[in-house]
């Protein structure tokens, strides 16, 4: 049996699934696979966000750090899911923390290899961009929700 190769570890994966296989070749050019142990910070808020990565396996909690109480979880990342879009604009900071709850594997994709090659082909750069777009107006109406739920009237 032969190893998977990473445009088809892309395609296998919800966010790339639909994805030309000429852009999932060349964003598998600029990827590798990782392995993050349970506990282990995946980004920290402020610093540089170099990538993005495709969930495979396991968890992730992203949050806030707040002095008192630690990391307060925003939301849980699951297999499928894509984890940062600060790589897309400047000053190319995380806005987040993040740490896995379990083993995580995911697919690391290099923003600096990215980039230039989305400026080179502005199709495939809409298209990313697009696909990214659509998760980051996902997760911040995942977030209103969650304040209306927090926030919202009582009936009381």
């Amino acid at each position: 049996m032969r190893p998977i190769t990473m445009p088809e570890e892309l395609a296998h994966h919800r966010f790339f699934e639909k994805f030309p296989d000429e852009l999932r070749r060349r964003l598998a050019e600029c990827s590798n696979n990782v392995i993050f142990e349970k506990g282990v910070t995946v980004c920290t808020e402020g610093t540089p966000a170099r990538s993005f990565f495709a969930i495979r396996t396991g968890r992730v909690s992203v949050g806030v750090h707040v002095p008192s109480r630690g990391l307060v979880s925003l939301e849980t990342l699951h297999r499928g899911d894509i984890m940062g879009w600060s790589w897309v604009l400047p000053p190319y900071r995380w806005h987040f923390d993040a740490i896995a709850l379990e083993q995580v594997r995911a697919i690391e994709l290099h923003a600096d290899c990215i980039l230039p090659y989305l400026e080179e082909d502005p199709a495939a750069g809409f298209r990313l961009m697009t696909s990214v777009a659509t998760i980051m107006e996902e997760r911040i109406d995942s977030a209103r929700m969650r304040l209306l739920d927090l926030f919202g009237e009582s009936d009381d």
